[in-house]
């Protein structure tokens, strides 16, 4: 193994493991929204579910 396969290696091992730690995020952002909407609920402010970034750049 060259130097170069392990540069490429130790890179792709980053990778893959940001891609796991954004997608553990992603699930954990979602939790919290849904906890949310069902607490608004139950104070009876439906109308005040949070929103993502990404839909209010999508106006």
């Amino acid at each position: 193994m060259t130097e170069e396969d392990l540069k490429e290696t130790i890179t792709k091992l980053k990778i893959d493991f940001l891609q796991k730690r954004i997608m553990a995020l992603q699930d954990q952002i979602e939790i919290y929204r849904c906890w949310v909407r069902d607490l608004h609920k139950f104070l009876g402010i439906e109308g005040n579910e949070p929103k993502l970034m990404e839909e209010d750049d999508e106006k």
